[in-house]
């Protein structure tokens, strides 16, 4: 059996430099992805990546989208532009319908609440329909309806004119 040659220190140091050297180079293989490479999209797959970028669809004026646990804003539109409050009647109709009603009530909706013009905001109700308060009251409040508003009214009052002049005194008391 023959042995290898016996090499100098220096030389065995150096042969280890030199293959520490060549492993650390050559690595270990490298994961790379696919990044690089065109993405093939259909055009259905292109309008929801625009819709979602775009924000949520509204015919508000304004919003913004917060998530409430980091407070971050997800999204916004013209949110520090100064525009009027939001239907000041319909919040005092509310308040001025719960002096009478409970959020329990079950009202049957008359035939005048309905009977919206054209153009005006309605949450959709029909004649003769039977329906808590409290589902009028987000009726009136978040859609802004005039039909639940209306049905409050009539249900609060007696009539829609007996509501106003209760609504304008109650006004008047609170100094508005």
């Amino acid at each position: 059996m023959t042995s290898l040659p016996r090499l100098s220190p220096k030389l065995t140091a150096l042969v280890i430099v030199l293959l520490a050297w060549l492993s650390v180079a050559a690595g270990p293989p490298v994961w790379t992805s696919n990044h690089d490479r065109p993405v093939q999209l259909t055009l259905g797959e292109i309008q929801e990546i625009e819709a979602i970028e775009q924000g949520p669809r509204t015919a508000s004026r304004a919003g913004v989208l917060e998530d409430m646990p980091s407070g971050a804003v997800l999204w916004q539109w013209w949110a520090e532009e100064s525009l009027p409050m939001a239907s000041v009647t319909k919040l005092m109709t509310a308040l001025v319908a719960l002096e009478s009603l409970s959020p329990d009530d079950v009202i049957t909706i008359p035939a005048a609440a309905v009977d919206i013009p054209p153009g005006y905001v309605r949450m959709g109700l029909q004649a003769g329909q039977r329906v808590h308060v409290r589902t009028l009251l987000y009726g009136a409040l978040l859609p802004s309806g005039n039909d639940a508003a209306l049905a409050l009214a009539i249900a609060a009052a007696g009539s829609e004119q007996a509501f106003v002049d209760r609504m304008n005194a109650r006004a008047q008391e609170w100094g508005l």
